[in-house]
């Protein structure tokens, strides 16, 4: 309910830059509303990479900066990397 009191006197087209930080709020992803300027993505203690992947895909066509770290307490990195390198290795083996 508080959230929602904070996003209702902020003026979102004006928003270009935002960082949240999932370890106060995990929900604060899902909440945000489109925000049509925004060009700057900072996200900090990520849980959850599915809720990452929709937020940028929502503000794909003006987000041009995105950051995220993960949360200390998960090792998510570990499994996106090892996705890559495998991703990598089959198309050095397919040349």
């Amino acid at each position: 309910k508080h959230f929602e009191t904070i996003l209702s006197i902020l003026q979102l087209n004006e928003i270009e830059s935002l960082l949240i930080d999932r370890c106060a709020s995990p929900l604060q992803l899902r909440r945000w509303p489109h925000l049509p300027n925004l060009t700057t993505l900072r996200l900090q203690g990520v849980r959850n990479f599915r809720d990452v992947f929709k937020f940028a895909r929502k503000h794909g066509n003006t987000l041009s900066h995105l950051t995220v770290q993960s949360s200390g307490y998960f090792r998510t990195v570990s499994t996106v990397r090892s996705h890559f390198s495998h991703n990598e290795e089959n198309k050095q083996n397919s040349k």
